[in-house]
């Protein structure tokens, strides 16, 4: 259990320890690419436990393959993109959108488009 901070500071000093073997694995093993998991570690454990305060154990694995899953269905349905890049924005896009709908209410409205007056 941590006490008045100390979790931060530890978290941190963890954090540090993990970074130099990123570090260490990126220059030793250039063609490796990062796994899921060790990208998770680097960039969002401690983010996550800073605002929660609780390890993401408590997410469980079966919420992260569910997500997996998901995003497997979006990237299917965005197959036929050439564009590596722009496939990616648009999954994440949807994923966005789907997730929080809220975010729906951001777009901004539709034009009404002007018709021609047909000629008399």
């Amino acid at each position: 259990m941590c006490m008045a901070g100390d979790c931060t500071t530890n978290l941190h000093t963890v954090l540090d320890m993990y970074n130099g073997f990123l570090s260490f694995y990126r220059r030793e093993f250039p063609e490796a690419s990062v796994i899921p998991k060790m990208h998770i570690l680097e960039d969002h454990v401690v983010p996550w436990l800073e605002r929660w305060g609780v390890g993401a154990g408590l997410m469980g694995e079966q919420g992260a393959e569910s997500l997996h899953a998901h995003l497997n269905t979006l990237e299917a349905n965005f197959a036929s993109y050439p564009d590596k890049v722009d496939r990616l924005r648009y999954i994440f896009e949807m994923y966005s959108l789907e997730t929080t709908p809220s975010l729906n209410d951001l777009q901004p409205d539709k034009k009404k488009r002007k018709r021609r007056r047909e000629e008399e």
